[in-house]
């Protein structure tokens, strides 16, 4: 019974996460984690950036049912027999955490994911998705996206996310030298008005900074730059959203 509970937590620690990354990559954002995507809303947040089309989207929803949840009861249902390997594992975990030897812990969770029945089927719906139904765009696409919310297991906006769209969508040398003096500028507003658990704030300022990145982009940029932010979003904005209300909106107008 213990080893069988040792193992079930840490599979709800570890449930949602994507395949987890090389160890020179940086480890997840453990804030983030109680706020995390799991199951078929983590599915559903992933397809919403991969702009499928009508008949895409269909068989992605069949699939969720077909593989994903099939995978998913079956790796759920052996999980006893992974009890004493994953024991050993948590165990360790634990113990690096506490010397805080964090490389070792993070090292330890990714042996651990790897054996989560979220992880297994997960990959093998991945898997099937990338073979099935995409093409090669959209399946770089959705590596970027499974690997951005390891790092991010909540997948709520970050103001290095709105950075890494704008380069995404061809960013000049001009444009490009504008982007670190903003970035400055708002990492010195988060430290000035917003407190540790201020959300609300938080996200006023990243919002600020997503529409005054915006405004440094060409039309054409810009309409791209909305496409996948909007995309990306999880939540409800406090804020007035990027993405322009009417077609045609100039650049630098829209939200």
């Amino acid at each position: 019974m213990g080893r069988t509970l040792v193992a079930c937590t840490a599979f709800l620690i570890l449930g949602g996460l994507a395949p987890a990354p090389s160890a020179a990559q940086r480890r997840p954002d453990r804030r983030a984690l109680s706020q995390m995507l799991t199951g078929e809303k983590k599915l559903a947040y992933i397809a919403k950036q991969l702009f499928l089309n009508a008949e895409q989207q269909k068989a992605y929803d069949e699939m969720i049912e077909v593989v994903y949840q099939v995978k998913l009861e079956e790796a759920t249902t052996g999980i006893q027999s992974k009890g004493t390997q994953l024991q050993t594992l948590y165990q360790a975990m634990q113990e690096a955490r506490t010397a805080r030897d964090f490389k070792k812990a993070d090292d330890l969770q990714r042996e651990m994911q790897l054996l989560s029945p979220t992880n297994m089927a997960e990959t093998a719906f991945f898997e099937g998705v990338a073979q099935q139904l995409l093409d090669d765009s959209q399946i770089e696409r959705m590596q970027k996206v499974r690997m951005r919310l390891y790092r991010n297991p909540s997948g709520k906006l970050h103001l290095m996310d709105a950075i890494y769209v704008a380069r995404d969508v061809g960013l000049s040398p001009e444009q490009s030298a504008k982007v670190p003096p903003l970035m400055k500028k708002y990492r010195e507003r988060m430290r000035l008005e917003v407190g540790p658990n201020d959300t609300v704030g938080r996200a006023v300022v990243r919002d600020d900074f997503i529409k005054e990145l915006r405004a440094l982009l060409a039309p054409e940029q810009a309409e791209e730059y909305d496409r996948v932010i909007d995309a990306m979003r999880v939540e409800d904005s406090p804020t007035k959203p990027a993405i322009p209300t009417l077609p045609g909106t100039p650049a630098g107008e829209g939200g």
